[in-house]
């Protein structure tokens, strides 16, 4: 990702993420250092913007996991409420709603949320402006142990996982680089699939040894599809669903680290 930045009114860049923040460790680049890379509206100080965690002298929204200078911030507990988020968190607080921040909180690398809960306008990945997208995620859990019942049979796991499962919908945000991946990610696996199958049905009706051969790559190609499917384009997953709260896996280091430290059991 190639990033600008501006040093007395002039536009230098570009530079790629790691080399603008080295020029931050260096002092060159402040927290008041207007910044901008494609897919960002406008320019912002690169203090708000997430790259270097929370610089010194701000904090971070943990509504919206923007930061800000944090003499424009509400200080409510261990939460900090920027100008924007705050009338909606004031409301929570007045419908004797979760006073901590947002319903949403992070326990080791997994997010926890209130099923009611509304995720703030940030890429679940990279903490980026989301810039209003909302990717809906269908979530289905159950108990690990229910996996045993496999040894006895596959129709005998199918229909105690249908009983005891839990469903959930989220829906996330994702930024516009990310959106990006997770297309060029479906359409790769969809080439996959494509090619693996024309494989198996060629080879299943040859009788040439070379042609079986084909057919059997075949098979190990649907499988290596679905494998790279689940690795690149599930965005996130169900780490266990309980009836009031979900945990999230598969959130960024960076969008979990805006949210306060989750106080109940795991």
């Amino acid at each position: 990702m190639q990033w600008y930045y501006a040093v007395n009114n002039k536009q230098e860049g570009p530079v790629s993420e790691e080399k603008l923040q080295d020029l931050a460790r260096l002092g060159e680049v402040t927290a008041e250092t207007l910044v901008w890379r494609a897919g960002l509206a406008e320019w912002a100080p690169y203090g708000t913007v997430g790259l270097a965690g929370v610089p010194a002298g701000y904090e971070r929204c943990t509504q919206c996991g923007r930061n800000f200078s944090a003499d424009a911030l509400m200080h409510y507990g261990a939460a900090w409420i920027c100008s924007e988020c705050k009338p909606a968190f004031l409301q929570r607080l007045q419908e004797g709603l979760n006073p901590a921040g947002f319903q949403i909180w992070r326990s080791g690398k997994k997010l926890v949320m209130n099923r009611e809960a509304e995720l703030p306008d940030r890429c679940v990945k990279c903490n980026a402006p989301a810039n209003g997208f909302r990717l809906k995620r269908n979530l289905i859990w159950h108990p690990p142990l229910i996996f045993l019942t496999i040894l006895i049979s596959i129709l005998v796991y199918a229909v105690i996982a249908i009983i005891v499962r839990k469903r959930a919908t989220v829906f996330v945000g994702l930024c516009p680089q990310h959106r990006t991946a997770r297309r060029r990610a479906q359409w790769i696996a969809a080439g996959m699939f494509l090619l693996s199958l024309a494989m198996t049905i060629g080879g299943s009706f040859a009788a040439d040894a070379g042609y079986v051969m084909v057919g059997v790559l075949g098979v190990f190609g649907l499988l290596i599809t679905l494998l790279y499917a689940i690795a690149r384009t599930r965005t996130v997953w169900a780490a266990r669903i309980d009836e009031t709260h979900v945990w999230v896996k598969g959130v960024g280091a960076e969008y979990l680290a805006a949210l306060p430290e989750w106080g109940g059991r795991n």
